[in-house]
């Protein structure tokens, strides 16, 4: 499944984040991963 081998490593990384100290905010702009960020 694509979506399952998308949604992995994003669930990793964040969990990396947040015991890292890199993620202050509790959930960081979750408009940005529905949207694309090529808004100009």
């Amino acid at each position: 499944m694509v979506f399952a081998d998308l949604r992995a490593p994003i669930a990793m990384i964040r969990t990396i984040e947040e015991h890292s100290g890199l993620s202050h905010m509790p959930d960081p702009n979750p408009a940005s991963l529905a949207q694309p960020v090529v808004s100009s």
